[in-house]
């Protein structure tokens, strides 16, 4: 019985593969990657100005394996200079993040096609004073007029009026 029990044991050992990793959900495959942050807009467009830290240029995101983690990776301009931001988003729900930067956000992407994303982000200050911030992402320095549409339409269902979009991509000069 023994030598039954050490067979079997040696076969489970043999046969295991202990470098299978988890697979990605179908979610973080989609979205990982190189991003450029065409507009976005707010009810308070002082958010969003050039030099405020919630207008972010967009570079990279990457999901963790088991997907309750990813990395953004973004640019903001203090003074006119870039600032590179490496901030890892925490799953809170389905498709929501939550990080700190500037107080507490709580972010989620609502992905359009391969090459197009929404971000609809949550910003509450040390002040205590919340922002929202929506915005257009894509894997190129444009996007369709499509595209524009449907954030357009998701700016106004929000609360946000069309006058307040602004055209970020046309102020990124920070680096790829």
């Amino acid at each position: 019985k023994m030598k039954v029990l050490l067979v079997t044991l040696i076969l489970g050992l043999v046969y295991a593969d202990p470098l299978e990793e988890p697979l990605l959900d179908e979610y973080c495959l989609e979205i990982s990657g190189t991003w450029y942050t065409i507009y976005e807009a707010s009810a308070n467009i002082e958010v969003i100005s050039e030099n405020s830290p919630l207008s972010g240029y967009f570079r990279h995101i990457e999901c963790h394996p088991d997907g309750e983690t990813l990395l953004v990776i973004f640019y903001t301009k203090e003074n006119g200079i870039c600032q590179l931001y490496n901030k890892q988003g925490q799953r809170i729900d389905e498709n929501w993040y939550t990080t700190n930067y500037e107080g507490k956000v709580d972010f989620s992407f609502i992905q359009q096609a391969k090459d197009f994303l929404l971000i609809y982000v949550i910003n509450k200050n040390e002040e205590g004073n919340v922002f929202e911030v929506v915005g257009a992402l894509a894997r190129e320095k444009d996007i369709s007029e499509e595209n524009y549409q449907a954030f357009l339409e998701f700016a106004v269902e929000n609360g946000i009026p069309k006058e307040n979009i602004v055209k970020v991509i046309d102020t990124d000069t920070c680096p790829e």
